[in-house]
């Protein structure tokens, strides 16, 4: 379940990241909307470490190591 909704939000932020590039490519548009898709991203990237961390806290992910 965790790493089904890790993927989907990885998903989310490559997409939203994919938006804010089109709204820079295109000057035409207010840079508002270019911000409030990058502050979007660094919130969901925010969410995504909390479960990320929450995750492995409770044994839900386990760390595999390096070499390991």
């Amino acid at each position: 379940m965790i790493k089904t909704i890790t993927l989907l939000l990885l998903t989310i932020i490559l997409v939203t990241l994919g938006t804010a590039l089109f709204h820079l490519i295109r000057k035409t548009d207010k840079p508002d909307k270019m911000v409030k898709t990058l502050t979007l991203r660094i919130v969901i990237s925010l969410g995504l470490f909390v479960i990320i961390f929450l995750g492995l806290a409770t044994g839900f992910i386990q760390s595999h190591g390096i070499g390991g």
